[in-house]
Protein backbone atom coordinates (compact mmCIF):
# COMPACT_ATOMS: atom_id res chain seq x y z
CA UNK A 1 0.00 0.00 0.00
CA UNK A 2 2.44 2.42 -0.78
CA UNK A 3 4.09 3.85 -3.25
CA UNK A 4 7.61 3.17 -4.94
CA UNK A 5 10.11 5.60 -4.56
CA UNK A 6 13.61 3.95 -3.75
CA UNK A 7 16.11 6.71 -3.67
CA UNK A 8 19.07 4.70 -3.33
CA UNK A 9 22.93 4.39 -3.50
CA UNK A 10 23.37 7.84 -2.62
CA UNK A 11 27.39 8.72 -3.74
CA UNK A 12 28.46 9.56 -0.79
CA UNK A 13 30.09 13.64 -1.42
CA UNK A 14 29.77 13.11 -5.25
CA UNK A 15 31.02 16.38 -6.97
CA UNK A 16 30.18 15.93 -11.18
CA UNK A 17 31.95 17.51 -13.46
CA UNK A 18 30.72 17.10 -16.95
CA UNK A 19 33.09 15.48 -19.30
CA UNK A 20 32.81 14.83 -23.05
CA UNK A 21 35.12 11.71 -23.97
CA UNK A 22 35.60 10.27 -27.25
CA UNK A 23 37.22 6.95 -27.21
CA UNK A 24 38.48 4.94 -29.88
CA UNK A 25 37.02 1.74 -30.08
CA UNK A 26 38.54 -1.10 -31.71
CA UNK A 27 36.07 -2.87 -33.32
CA UNK A 28 35.06 -2.95 -37.25
CA UNK A 29 31.81 -1.66 -35.84
CA UNK A 30 31.98 1.04 -33.97
CA UNK A 31 31.00 0.12 -30.15
CA UNK A 32 29.65 1.62 -27.24
CA UNK A 33 31.21 0.58 -24.38
CA UNK A 34 34.76 1.82 -23.65
CA UNK A 35 36.73 0.41 -21.07
CA UNK A 36 40.28 1.67 -19.78
CA UNK A 37 43.06 -0.70 -20.51
CA UNK A 38 46.64 -0.92 -20.50
CA UNK A 39 48.01 -0.17 -23.89
CA UNK A 40 50.06 -1.90 -26.12
CA UNK A 41 52.48 -1.65 -29.22
CA UNK A 42 49.80 -2.62 -31.67
CA UNK A 43 47.01 0.13 -30.10
CA UNK A 44 48.24 3.35 -30.77
CA UNK A 45 45.20 5.28 -29.56
CA UNK A 46 45.42 8.64 -27.25
CA UNK A 47 47.41 7.15 -24.16
CA UNK A 48 46.27 8.41 -20.81
CA UNK A 49 48.31 8.85 -17.36
CA UNK A 50 45.51 7.05 -14.93
CA UNK A 51 43.70 3.80 -15.15
CA UNK A 52 40.73 6.43 -15.21
CA UNK A 53 41.30 7.41 -18.93
CA UNK A 54 40.68 11.28 -18.05
CA UNK A 55 44.27 13.41 -18.53
CA UNK A 56 46.22 12.60 -21.95
CA UNK A 57 50.08 12.03 -21.10
CA UNK A 58 52.62 13.87 -23.06
CA UNK A 59 54.77 12.38 -25.31
CA UNK A 60 55.11 8.62 -24.50
CA UNK A 61 54.79 8.79 -20.66
CA UNK A 62 51.46 7.12 -20.44
CA UNK A 63 50.33 3.29 -20.69
CA UNK A 64 46.68 3.65 -20.59
CA UNK A 65 44.02 4.12 -23.29
CA UNK A 66 39.93 4.11 -23.60
CA UNK A 67 39.32 0.89 -25.80
CA UNK A 68 36.05 -0.58 -26.87
CA UNK A 69 34.83 -3.93 -24.73
CA UNK A 70 35.75 -6.25 -26.99
CA UNK A 71 32.49 -8.57 -28.65
CA UNK A 72 31.30 -11.39 -26.84
CA UNK A 73 33.08 -10.37 -23.34
CA UNK A 74 30.89 -9.51 -20.77
CA UNK A 75 32.31 -6.87 -17.58
CA UNK A 76 30.60 -6.65 -14.34
CA UNK A 77 29.57 -3.19 -13.12
CA UNK A 78 28.12 -1.83 -9.89
CA UNK A 79 24.75 -0.04 -10.61
CA UNK A 80 24.77 3.16 -7.67
CA UNK A 81 21.74 5.16 -7.73
CA UNK A 82 22.44 8.53 -6.47
CA UNK A 83 18.63 9.99 -6.83
CA UNK A 84 16.11 7.48 -7.41
CA UNK A 85 12.61 7.77 -6.82
CA UNK A 86 9.87 5.93 -7.01
CA UNK A 87 5.82 6.56 -6.71
CA UNK A 88 2.58 5.22 -6.90
CA UNK A 89 -0.11 8.24 -7.59
CA UNK A 90 -3.24 6.17 -6.19
CA UNK A 91 -1.57 3.66 -4.06
CA UNK A 92 -4.42 1.75 -0.99
CA UNK A 93 -8.06 2.14 -0.63
CA UNK A 94 -7.65 5.90 -0.28
CA UNK A 95 -6.33 6.09 -3.23
CA UNK A 96 -3.03 8.45 -2.05
CA UNK A 97 0.05 9.46 -3.35
CA UNK A 98 2.69 7.49 -1.88
CA UNK A 99 7.03 7.72 -2.08
CA UNK A 100 9.57 6.32 -0.34
CA UNK A 101 13.23 7.11 -0.46
CA UNK A 102 16.25 5.78 0.01
CA UNK A 103 19.63 6.75 0.65
CA UNK A 104 22.01 3.87 0.28
CA UNK A 105 21.14 0.54 -1.43
CA UNK A 106 24.37 -1.65 -2.13
CA UNK A 107 23.52 -4.59 -3.77
CA UNK A 108 22.97 -3.52 -7.29
CA UNK A 109 24.99 -5.15 -9.62
CA UNK A 110 24.82 -6.71 -13.71
CA UNK A 111 26.85 -7.30 -16.90
CA UNK A 112 27.96 -5.14 -19.93
CA UNK A 113 28.66 -6.04 -23.12
CA UNK A 114 28.87 -4.97 -26.69
CA UNK A 115 26.56 -6.52 -29.02
CA UNK A 116 26.80 -6.33 -33.05
CA UNK A 117 23.01 -6.27 -34.61
CA UNK A 118 22.72 -6.21 -38.36
CA UNK A 119 23.78 -2.53 -38.88
CA UNK A 120 25.39 -1.66 -35.97
CA UNK A 121 26.93 -2.30 -32.67
CA UNK A 122 24.91 -1.50 -29.47
CA UNK A 123 25.47 -1.15 -26.04
CA UNK A 124 24.24 -3.63 -23.47
CA UNK A 125 23.29 -3.58 -19.65
CA UNK A 126 21.53 -6.90 -17.75
CA UNK A 127 20.75 -5.71 -14.56
CA UNK A 128 20.70 -8.78 -12.30
CA UNK A 129 20.28 -7.75 -8.44
CA UNK A 130 18.77 -4.43 -7.48
CA UNK A 131 17.81 -4.35 -3.76
CA UNK A 132 17.84 -2.11 -1.20
CA UNK A 133 20.30 -3.59 1.95
CA UNK A 134 18.45 -2.09 4.90
CA UNK A 135 15.48 0.05 4.03
CA UNK A 136 14.97 0.76 7.74
CA UNK A 137 18.17 2.81 8.04
CA UNK A 138 18.74 3.90 4.40
CA UNK A 139 15.17 5.23 3.28
CA UNK A 140 12.62 7.06 4.46
CA UNK A 141 8.84 7.70 3.83
CA UNK A 142 8.06 11.03 2.22
CA UNK A 143 4.00 10.58 1.87
CA UNK A 144 1.31 7.47 1.76
CA UNK A 145 0.29 5.04 3.66
CA UNK A 146 3.57 3.50 5.16
CA UNK A 147 4.34 3.23 8.77
CA UNK A 148 7.64 1.02 8.32
CA UNK A 149 9.59 0.17 5.45
CA UNK A 150 10.43 -3.32 5.55
CA UNK A 151 11.37 -4.50 1.73
CA UNK A 152 12.55 -2.81 -1.14
CA UNK A 153 13.65 -4.23 -5.02
CA UNK A 154 13.65 -4.41 -8.82
CA UNK A 155 11.03 -6.63 -9.58
CA UNK A 156 10.77 -9.08 -12.46
CA UNK A 157 14.83 -9.33 -12.47
CA UNK A 158 17.13 -9.82 -15.02
CA UNK A 159 16.33 -6.41 -16.65
CA UNK A 160 17.63 -5.43 -19.97
CA UNK A 161 18.95 -1.71 -21.80
CA UNK A 162 19.78 -1.52 -25.18
CA UNK A 163 21.68 1.23 -25.70
CA UNK A 164 22.49 3.48 -28.93
CA UNK A 165 23.89 6.94 -29.82
CA UNK A 166 21.19 9.65 -31.19
CA UNK A 167 22.46 12.82 -32.33
CA UNK A 168 25.09 12.73 -29.39
CA UNK A 169 23.04 11.90 -26.73
CA UNK A 170 22.71 8.02 -25.19
CA UNK A 171 19.74 6.87 -24.80
CA UNK A 172 17.71 3.47 -23.87
CA UNK A 173 14.54 1.64 -22.24
CA UNK A 174 14.47 -0.71 -19.56
CA UNK A 175 12.95 -3.82 -21.10
CA UNK A 176 12.41 -7.46 -19.50
CA UNK A 177 14.67 -10.14 -20.03
CA UNK A 178 12.41 -13.16 -19.76
CA UNK A 179 11.41 -12.76 -16.27
CA UNK A 180 8.16 -10.30 -16.12
CA UNK A 181 7.66 -6.72 -17.37
CA UNK A 182 10.85 -4.68 -15.66
CA UNK A 183 9.50 -2.76 -12.17
CA UNK A 184 9.91 -1.90 -8.79
CA UNK A 185 8.59 -3.25 -5.56
CA UNK A 186 8.10 -2.25 -1.85
CA UNK A 187 6.71 -3.67 1.25
CA UNK A 188 6.38 -2.05 4.48
CA UNK A 189 3.59 -2.21 6.97
CA UNK A 190 0.55 -0.06 7.32
CA UNK A 191 -2.47 -0.25 9.85
CA UNK A 192 -3.99 -2.61 7.98
CA UNK A 193 -1.02 -4.79 8.23
CA UNK A 194 2.11 -5.95 5.99
CA UNK A 195 1.16 -4.64 2.02
CA UNK A 196 3.24 -5.01 -1.12
CA UNK A 197 3.35 -2.34 -3.82
CA UNK A 198 4.43 -3.94 -6.92
CA UNK A 199 4.93 -1.41 -10.15
CA UNK A 200 5.55 -2.57 -13.37
CA UNK A 201 5.65 -1.40 -16.69
CA UNK A 202 2.69 -2.33 -18.97
CA UNK A 203 4.44 -3.74 -21.89
CA UNK A 204 6.13 -2.97 -25.34
CA UNK A 205 5.46 0.77 -25.86
CA UNK A 206 5.22 1.63 -22.00
CA UNK A 207 8.76 0.83 -21.23
CA UNK A 208 10.34 3.85 -18.57
CA UNK A 209 13.07 5.12 -21.10
CA UNK A 210 16.27 6.10 -19.57
CA UNK A 211 19.39 9.14 -21.11
CA UNK A 212 23.35 8.62 -20.19
CA UNK A 213 26.34 10.30 -20.53
CA UNK A 214 29.87 10.30 -19.17
CA UNK A 215 31.01 11.78 -16.14
CA UNK A 216 33.67 12.11 -13.59
CA UNK A 217 33.45 12.30 -10.13
CA UNK A 218 36.18 11.93 -7.20
CA UNK A 219 38.81 10.95 -10.13
CA UNK A 220 36.69 8.19 -10.77
CA UNK A 221 35.34 7.66 -14.95
CA UNK A 222 31.65 6.11 -15.14
CA UNK A 223 28.05 6.60 -16.55
CA UNK A 224 25.86 8.62 -15.45
CA UNK A 225 21.94 7.39 -16.32
CA UNK A 226 18.75 9.51 -15.36
CA UNK A 227 15.54 7.86 -15.30
CA UNK A 228 13.24 10.05 -17.97
CA UNK A 229 9.52 10.02 -16.45
CA UNK A 230 8.33 9.51 -19.85
CA UNK A 231 5.44 6.78 -18.51
CA UNK A 232 3.41 5.43 -16.12
CA UNK A 233 3.80 2.01 -14.57
CA UNK A 234 1.18 -0.25 -13.73
CA UNK A 235 0.88 -1.01 -9.76
CA UNK A 236 -0.61 -3.40 -7.81
CA UNK A 237 -1.69 -0.90 -5.19
CA UNK A 238 -2.96 1.36 -7.25
CA UNK A 239 -4.08 1.84 -11.05
CA UNK A 240 -2.97 1.29 -14.42
CA UNK A 241 -1.13 4.20 -15.21
CA UNK A 242 0.28 4.97 -11.61
CA UNK A 243 3.84 4.18 -10.83
CA UNK A 244 6.28 6.77 -11.60
CA UNK A 245 10.11 6.58 -11.27
CA UNK A 246 12.98 9.02 -12.01
CA UNK A 247 16.16 9.43 -10.38
CA UNK A 248 20.36 8.97 -11.54
CA UNK A 249 22.18 5.96 -11.49
CA UNK A 250 25.73 5.65 -11.79
CA UNK A 251 27.17 2.74 -13.81
CA UNK A 252 31.02 1.85 -13.02
CA UNK A 253 33.10 -0.89 -13.06
CA UNK A 254 33.30 -3.47 -10.26
CA UNK A 255 36.10 -4.39 -8.12
CA UNK A 256 38.58 -2.17 -6.29
CA UNK A 257 40.52 -0.30 -8.30
CA UNK A 258 38.48 -0.60 -10.83
CA UNK A 259 39.08 1.18 -14.54
CA UNK A 260 37.60 3.67 -15.70
CA UNK A 261 33.89 3.40 -18.04
CA UNK A 262 32.52 5.30 -20.38
CA UNK A 263 30.15 5.12 -23.79
CA UNK A 264 31.74 5.65 -27.28
CA UNK A 265 30.58 9.31 -28.95
CA UNK A 266 30.31 7.76 -32.62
Amino acid sequence: MKFIKIAGLCLASMLLVGMALAGTASAAVPALWLVCLEGTEKLPPTKYTTNQCTKAATGNAGKWQSLSLPLGRSDTVRVLAITLRLTDLKAGPLKEKSTVECGHPTEAWGLIENRETEKKVIGLLLLKKAEVASPKTECRIVSGPCEELEKIEGANLPWKAEISEEGGKFVSKIQPDGNGEPGWSVRCKTFLGSKTDTCVSRGPGTLEGISGENRVTSEVLLVLAEFLKLLKAKCSEGEAESGEVEGKIAILLAGPGANGLSLNTL
